[in-house]
């Protein structure tokens, strides 16, 4: 009686070791697969767990023949305003890598920052914290993350092998916060990095559809201060509530029209 039980325990014993391998592997596979899809715009949730992983291993495979493939990578094309007309999955996956190859901004964590010492280069930096998109002029570099998620943290230098002269910690107090709070999906909150008489050159880098976009301005666009007094092109810096009219055209950065901009300071 002893040996026929001691033989069903390691039967059981067998089977929960199979199934904490199986969990474990599955679990693996779901986070490689979300983390992949997340940087191409597939964000968790837009896909059932079996669906991501499907997904994740119909475009790692490039195959591209899993119906569900090209649904929901013509969704991520359609919102990011990208023209698609006539284009296989294979071809919209590929137009979604370069536009996201051109307005990418990485996003990191505050314990990454904390990571970087005090008289690091910004190449040692840029490898610590990975490639991200550079905003920056000619002769100034300006290198924009996203950290936690809503706030941003700007590198600004001339070269690569400058010395950084803040601490991590010293750097975590310099961060600009970016939540995305509105309601409507073409108004968002931004930052002025440049403008010029008819435009004006934006930083969104929390918003969902772009990162950073140029705004063609017209007598039809609104510009008002945050408490609804009237103001001009000129008054535009700083932070701002944009509203575009809705049609994205194809270009880097991404170009729209300017329905409103509300200067919050």
């Amino acid at each position: 009686m002893k040996k026929k039980f001691t033989i069903a325990a390691s039967i059981v014993l067998v089977f929960v070791i199979v199934f904490a391998t199986y969990a474990y592997v599955d679990a693996k596979e779901y986070k490689e697969a979300v983390l992949f899809l997340n940087e191409i715009g597939i964000q968790e949730g837009m896909l059932s767990r079996s669906e991501t992983k499907k997904v994740y291993k119909d475009i790692k495979s490039g195959n591209f023949d899993e119906p569900v493939t090209n649904a929901v990578l013509t969704k991520v094309a359609e919102n990011y305003g990208l023209n698609i007309e006539n284009q296989k999955a294979e071809e919209i996956y590929a137009s979604i890598r370069t536009y996201n190859m051109l307005t990418y901004t990485k996003k990191i964590l505050s314990e990454d920052v904390l990571n970087i010492e005090k008289g690091m280069t910004y190449k040692e930096i840029i490898d610590l914290l990975g490639e991200t998109k550079d905003i920056g002029t000619v002769d100034e570099h300006t290198l924009m993350y996203v950290v936690d998620g809503t706030k941003l943290l700007y590198l600004k230098f001339s070269d690569e092998d400058d010395v950084c002269e803040l601490s991590g910690k010293e750097l975590l107090d310099t961060l600009v916060n970016a939540v995305q709070d509105q309601k409507d999906k073409n108004t968002f909150k931004a930052t002025v990095i440049s403008k010029g008489k008819n435009h004006v050159f934006l930083s969104c880098p929390t918003y969902e559809l772009f990162d950073s976009i140029y705004l063609m301005i017209d007598d039809k666009t609104e510009i008002v201060f945050e408490d609804g007094t009237k103001a001009t092109v000129d008054d535009i810096e700083g932070e701002v509530i944009a509203t575009f009219t809705g049609g994205i055209r194809e270009s880097y950065p991404p170009q729209s029209n300017a329905k409103k901009i509300v200067i919050i300071r």
